[in-house]
């Protein structure tokens, strides 16, 4: 085989054997109590503690199961974001009652959504108090609102201290009542 050919080859075997973007699982929810988030680096690599790290995966993997596909609004790409907590931010989730985390991020305007189920939905508030100010104190997000739909809570809000524009407002708006649910 001519060595063009060998390569196109090789190439579209590496893909089909690693997966296309479009092929991955959905985004799975990752336990308050694990010691390192799944698509997180391995522990050898975690970063030092105290230092909060993420970036986007750039997966658009379908946001399925409640209450996720409620975050799948039209013309808004949403993507997983991955926050790889420290071991102060897995105790304050642990102190707030979380059982399990995820966080997202769309764009046009840029946005971070992190959602939270929550242990005990009589301490909700509370809980919702506590994730606040844990957001608000490590930068995660400014301008925050909230919306609760059975034991989730969502959180979402803007990754720069720039004040939202109103049209971005608009649209964190639409999110927020969006998850919002009536149980």
């Amino acid at each position: 085989m001519r060595g063009w050919m060998r390569a196109a080859v090789l190439g579209v075997g590496l893909v089909v054997m690693t997966g296309c973007p479009t092929t991955r699982p959905a985004p799975q929810a990752q336990e308050a109590d694990a010691a390192a988030p799944p698509g997180s680096p391995d522990a050898s690599a975690a970063p030092d503690a105290g230092v909060a790290t993420a970036h986007a995966t750039g997966s658009t993997a379908p946001l399925v199961g409640y209450p996720l596909q409620r975050l799948q609004l039209e013309g808004q790409a949403v993507h997983t974001w991955v926050m790889t907590p420290t071991e102060q931010d897995r105790d304050a989730m642990n102190r707030a009652g979380v059982v399990k985390w995820l966080f997202f991020q769309s764009e046009s305007p840029a946005m971070r959504h992190m959602v939270f189920e929550i242990k005990d939905g009589k301490d909700r508030d509370r809980a919702q108090a506590m994730l606040e100010a844990w957001v608000n104190d490590n930068h995660h997000a400014y301008y925050v609102k909230a919306s609760v739909t059975g034991p989730w809570l969502l959180l979402t809000g803007f990754p720069s201290e720039k004040p939202p524009s109103p049209e971005m407002e608009v649209m964190r708006d639409r999110f927020v009542s969006a998850f919002a649910g009536a149980e």
